[in-house]
Parts: C-alpha cells; sequence; structure tokens
C-alpha cells in the first residue's frame, strides 16, 4: 500500500467533486496512474523540449503539480526546478519522494509560488515548460512575460494548453461550445448537474490571443525577438512534401472528427532568439 497514492486519490477526489464533478472511477484511477509514474509520464514532454532545444538543462516546470516532470527531469540527469501555488501538491509530492527513497534535496527544487510572480532571476533557465496550466492563471499576459523574462537568450518556452476555440471542455469532460458564453456555461452546468464552481477558473484561452500576447510583448520590448513555431504544423510536415492549405485541412478535418467529443489544444515552442532590457516589463 501507498499511502502517497492515497492522499493523492483523496484529494483529487475532493477537488473534482468541488470544481468539476466527480468523473468515473476508471477515469480518475488513469489520473492516480499517471501521476504516481515519475519514470514515464511526462516523457513527452521531454521529447518535445529535447527535440526542439537539445542544449536545455536547466528547466523550470511552471505549475509542476504532482511532480512527475520535475521527478521525471531529475531522473533523467536534467536541472529541474518547479513552482505550484497548492499547498496540498508540495506535500503529496514529499510523501511520493520519502516513498521512493529520492534524494532529500529534490524537494528543495520545488517552490511554492505562482506564475505571475516567478521567484527567479532573469535569464535563469534554458527552457520552461507550461503544460495546461495557462488556462487557470489569474493574469494570462502577466504569466507570458514572467516566462519569457526567465528564459535565457538562445532558450524556449514549451506550451501546451486547450484552445478554446474547441467544442469539449476536458475538465468537466462535457461537450461545450466555442467561447461558451459565462452565463450561457455556467445555466448548462447546472442543467446537467455539474458544479459551476470549476468554470471560475477557467480562462477561455486560444492560439490567436496566446500569439496576441508574444507578439504584443516583442513590441513593448526593444530586442526582444521571438520565434514562434507550432509544433503540430511542423509534426505533420516534418519529412513531407505537403500542399498550400493541407495542414489547415488536415486541422478541419480533426476538428470535424473530434466535435463535441475531444479537445482542442495548443502546443507552440516559443524561441527566445534575443533579449532587450532586463527586468519585469
Amino acid at each position: 500500500m501507498s499511502a502517497a497514492r492515497d492522499f493523492l486519490r483523496a484529494e483529487l477526489e475532493r477537488e473534482y467533486s468541488a470544481w468539476f464533478g466527480l468523473p468515473p472511477r476508471s477515469f480518475l484511477d488513469g489520473v492516480v496512474d499517471a501521476w504516481m509514474a515519475d519514470d514515464t509520464n511526462s516523457k513527452h514532454r521531454f521529447d518535445a523540449i529535447e527535440a526542439a532545444l537539445p542544449s536545455a538543462k536547466r528547466i523550470l516546470d511552471m505549475a509542476s503539480g504532482c511532480g512527475s516532470a520535475v521527478f521525471y527531469g531529475l531522473l533523467h540527469g536534467y536541472d529541474m526546478v518547479g513552482i505550484d501555488p497548492e499547498g496540498w501538491k508540495h506535500t503529496f509530492n514529499g510523501m511520493k519522494a520519502k516513498e521512493r527513497g529520492y534524494p532529500a534535496e529534490w524537494m528543495s527544487r520545488f517552490h511554492d509560488g505562482v506564475g505571475e510572480a516567478l521567484p527567479f532571476p532573469d535569464d535563469d533557465f534554458d527552457c520552461v515548460t507550461s503544460y495546461q496550466t495557462i488556462e487557470h492563471v489569474q493574469d494570462v499576459d502577466r504569466v507570458l512575460a514572467e516566462m519569457v523574462r526567465v528564459t535565457r537568450a538562445g532558450g524556449g518556452i514549451h506550451l501546451r494548453c486547450p484552445d478554446y476555440r474547441g467544442t469539449f471542455e476536458g475538465h468537466y469532460r462535457v461537450p461545450w461550445l466555442p467561447l461558451f458564453p459565462r452565463p450561457l456555461a455556467r445555466a448548462y452546468l447546472r442543467a446537467i448537474g455539474k458544479p459551476t464552481a470549476g468554470l471560475d477558473t477557467i480562462q477561455y484561452v486560444t492560439k490567436g490571443r496566446v500569439l496576441g500576447i508574444l507578439r504584443d510583448l516583442e513590441a513593448r520590448r526593444p530586442g526582444l525577438r521571438l520565434r514562434i513555431v507550432d509544433l503540430d504544423r511542423q509534426a505533420f510536415t516534418s519529412g513531407k512534401r505537403r500542399l498550400p492549405g493541407e495542414f489547415s485541412w488536415w486541422k478541419a478535418k480533426r476538428y470535424a472528427r473530434g466535435l463535441f467529443r475531444e479537445e482542442t489544444g495548443i502546443n507552440l515552442f516559443v524561441y527566445v532568439e534575443a533579449k532587450g532590457t532586463k527586468g519585469r516589463p
């Protein structure tokens, strides 16, 4: 028996019940299994980072949650740091680390804090990674600016999150309207017996909004130069001859196949090619 596993399950049941509604047992079992699997759960994230930025060694997981990415990185020789505002997740990470005999020093890699005010100096990291987080922050503009600030010139940012132009809400696990007006979304959730508290934790992030924030940040910071790569587009075109517009057609077909059943996502790598004035804008 694992006390850490039992603690994790109890906290997930509490949070889901309060915010989004308790999911089926099989779904919750999968979440628990994933967040206990430090040796495998985050491999896909590091594969993407290694492909985009092979030199990355010092990496910040912005919203490190239940620690699987930080522990995966440490297990594989990366200089990992994590930050998260939720106290129970830090408690869980300590329990898990103790059960598995991880070095005591590893717990010092986890920091308590939020993305709007990262407690790290300028240019501290080769890479900042954020996975299914940006949609939950208080100030998307501020968080993206902070991620750029702590990333060195020549480094990069890996960003994955939902795109709320989609027709499925992944936290509630229900069909959804694109950019669902909040009064209507609240009424809909009540009608299907879901708590509405979770809606207040969600920002309607879209790819266009993220790109706009980053381009505005460039315009306001002399010397800052970003190169933004859509990793889904890159994977689609890599090593293949494609016709003009073929990626857009593929995306449209994928969107149609997943209509009201699959979450639409954003998958970007932001290369910080040059930086001007240091400090918070």
